[in-house]
This record gives C-alpha cells, sequence and structure tokens, in this order.
C-alpha cells in the first residue's frame, strides 16, 4: 500500500534484510540498487521483518541508524497467538523445517515445540523489549507502532497515520485493493522439487496472479497444505508468563488501558 503513495518508492525487492549484516561496507553497493526505480520521492523505503527482531539480530537498529540516522520505523505488532498461528504457516511454506533459515537451528514441524525453541516465534514477539532496543537510537518521534487488527479493520485510518507520521499528504487512492497479501489460504508445505519449479517463474509474473487463481492451485495441492495448529490451555498460560510484561510494556507506551488482545490474564 506504502509503494502506491506518490512520495514513497519502496525497494524492487521487498525483504532484502540487508541491514541484518554485520558488516554494511559488504553488498551495499547492490543493496542501492534495489532503489534504482526511485526518482524524486520524499521517501524510500523496504520492508524487513526481520529487522523488529532485535534479540537474535542486535545489530539492526544501529546498523539502520548508521546508514541513515532520520530513518522513520514502522513496527506492526500482532496478538501474540494469532501470531504464532500465522508464523507457523509461513515457516513451513518457506521450508525452515527443512533448512536453516537465518537461525542457527532448524525448526520442529511440530508447532507446540517450534513455538518454544524456535526464535521466529516467542523471542520475536518480545514486542517491548524490540522497540526499547529501538529507541536506545530512535526518538519516539521516528517511531511508529501499528496494531496488526487495525491495519485490517480499518485501513483507511491506519494509512492517514502513517501519512502524518511521516508527514505527507494522506492519498484516498491508497487501498488493500488489489494487493497481493501473503495470506495463510495460499500457504502450502515447503516442497523442495515443487519450489524449484516454481522458482522458474519471474517474480514479475507470479506477482501477477490473481488471488483466487493462488486459491485454486492450492486446493490442488490440498494434501500438502499446512495443518491448523493449536497450543493447549496450559502452553497458553506458559506463553502468557513469558511474554506478559512484553504485552504489558507495549500496552503502556500505546497508552492502553484496556486489554485489547485478552491477552493478560
Amino acid at each position: 500500500m506504502l509503494s502506491k503513495h506518490k512520495d514513497i518508492c519502496m525497494s524492487v525487492e521487498k525483504e532484502p534484510t540487508f541491514f541484518l549484516k554485520k558488516d554494511l561496507k559488504c553488498g551495499l553497493r547492490q543493496y542501492l540498487t534495489l532503489f534504482s526505480l526511485c526518482k524524486d520521492e520524499s521517501y524510500c523505503g523496504e520492508s524487513s521483518p526481520l529487522y523488529s527482531e532485535t534479540t537474535s539480530f542486535p545489530n539492526t537498529p544501529e546498523n539502520i541508524y548508521n546508514f541513515n540516522s532520520k530513518s522513520k520505523i514502522i513496527y506492526i505488532v500482532r496478538e501474540p497467538f494469532s501470531r504464532f498461528s500465522s508464523v507457523y504457516k509461513q515457516t513451513m511454506s518457506s521450508g525452515h523445517w527443512y533448512k536453516k533459515k537465518y537461525y542457527p537451528v532448524l525448526m520442529s514441524k511440530f508447532f507446540n515445540k517450534a513455538v518454544f525453541h524456535y526464535p521466529a516465534y516467542i523471542e520475536a514477539t518480545k514486542y517491548w523489549t524490540h522497540i526499547q532496543n529501538y529507541r536506545k537510537f530512535f526518538p519516539d518521534s521516528q517511531i511508529k507502532v501499528l496494531m496488526f487488527d487495525d491495519m485490517v479493520n480499518n485501513h483507511k485510518n491506519t494509512m492517514r497515520d502513517i501519512c502524518v507520521f511521516l508527514n505527507i499528504s494522506y492519498d484516498n487512492a491508497i487501498s488493500d485493493k488489489n494487493v497481493d497479501k501473503n495470506e495463510g489460504l495460499v500457504k502450502i508445505m515447503y516442497s523442495p522439487k515443487m519450489f524449484k519449479i516454481f522458482s522458474l517463474i519471474p517474480s514479475a509474473i507470479r506477482a501477477k496472479v490473481p488471488l483466487d487463481l493462488k486459491r485454486r492451485v492450492v486446493k490442488f495441492f490440498r494434501p500438502s497444505s499446512i495443518y491448523e495448529a493449536e497450543l493447549t490451555e496450559e502452553e497458553k498460560e506458559k506463553v502468557r508468563l513469558i511474554l506478559k510484561q512484553e504485552v504489558e510494556g507495549l500496552y503502556s507506551y500505546l497508552g492502553l488501558e484496556e486489554d485489547v488482545w485478552n491477552f493478560i490474564k
């Protein structure tokens, strides 16, 4: 949606993860080519979710600051349990259980084990810790924390808030229509052979495939679809104990007096 604004130019590659590097000099020239289509827009931006995982990748906030101390940080947070479910579909479909990706360990195929032992779950959901790590380098005026539900249920107000944060005009043309959404409904189990075939299709063409067609393809591959997974009540309580202070810190930072996620009991 941001890429549709006339004052914003987003990177050609959606998630370059460049600032996870320890040495930014390595690959900097290649990184800058991702913005070769940018002209005189007010902002150049990119969206790499791993930048928010400051305990797994502690150099990231400082790297971004050293690259551009005036950077604006937009951080989208989601109710932990629904986030876990989404992460499971994403990591299973992208093969985190098949080969190591970003982290030094393989992810278990079993949801209940993955939640407690793979960094992409609980560790990545330590919202208040991650926000504080960015606040070491950036003032609050350069950090915008958004609630995922607000973005989904009222994207116009959310986009308006972002435009205010970036000090650019709000454009009514910015909407969630005709946007290629990363939906769980179109996730299927990672298959090295199948994904090798899919990788031969240029990304520009894949991006134009209608969502309905993607869903039909998933239905065809239904035997390989990712199953729904749930934590037991005991496991949920364990998660709440681990993340209680993280969620409370986030609520306080956002000025929320109610438990909007019904997470803290």
